[in-house]
């Protein structure tokens, strides 16, 4: 068979990381004196490469993500910022372990970019998530409800792996329950939702690990980063 007809093959097939890589894989094999089955195992696995490779292209682009930020693009100097941490976070363990974490900072201390950088860091780790405004989700969620398709966006959000929620108001504490409190009314009654922990802002920083290097955060800004499905930070 002609090297025409191979290529021809493959893309009907929709192999197209075979085909890219078959007439190096081919080159190489002959130069090296390859068996056969190496020669099919090297196509095979340039298959497979170019199928995650879409396959991450493809999830990031449906988690909406606003920016492109990575980690390494950071800079932590002369910021009190826990770069250990924010590294530990970019693995993805926590989403294994359906743990939530919490950027908490002031305007400018880089919330938003670090919940990209990480979210994009889980996404080519295998997740699957969605970025959201706080008030973009509210939004959607009642627009659903008032068009009698409640519990639609609920369904899509529970298959994801994780959610983030950036941008929830921390000017006053009234605004921040406000907000809470039409994020909680406009998801589906009788699904299961766990919210955060209630247990007030000072008691719950203080008790976690502080990502931007201090606890005590009132009239502070709080970027979410929730697993799978939706937290609400409550305040009493």
């Amino acid at each position: 068979m002609e090297r025409t007809d191979i290529l021809e093959l493959m893309a009907t097939l929709k192999l197209y990381g075979m085909r890219a890589a078959y007439d190096e894989v081919m080159a190489t094999g002959i130069k090296r004196r390859h068996e056969p089955p190496r020669i099919v195992g090297d196509l095979l696995s340039a298959e497979i490469a170019e199928k995650q490779a879409r396959s991450i292209k493809y999830q990031l682009t449906i988690a909406k993500l606003p920016l492109a930020k990575d980690i390494d693009e950071f800079d932590f100097t002369g910021t009190p910022i826990n770069e250990a941490l924010v590294r530990d976070l970019a693995s993805g363990r926590f989403i294994a372990e359906q743990r939530n974490a919490v950027l908490i900072g002031g305007t400018g201390t880089g919330k938003s970019h670090l919940a990209i950088a990480i979210a994009r860091a889980c996404i080519r780790g295998g997740a699957r998530g969605r970025f959201y405004t706080v008030v973009d989700l509210v939004n959607r969620l009642e627009s659903e409800a008032r068009a009698g398709r409640q519990g639609r966006l609920a369904d899509y959000l529970t298959r994801l792996d994780f959610v983030v929620l950036d941008e929830l108001p921390r000017r006053t504490r009234s605004s921040h329950a406000a907000e809470a409190g039409r994020l909680r009314t406009a998801l589906p009654r009788g699904r299961d939702f766990p919210r955060a922990q209630a247990q007030g802002r000072r008691k719950r920083t203080r008790s976690a690990h502080p990502i931007f290097g201090r606890a005590d955060t009132t009239g502070w800004r709080r970027c979410g980063w929730f697993r799978a499905r939706i937290s609400v930070p409550v305040e009493r």
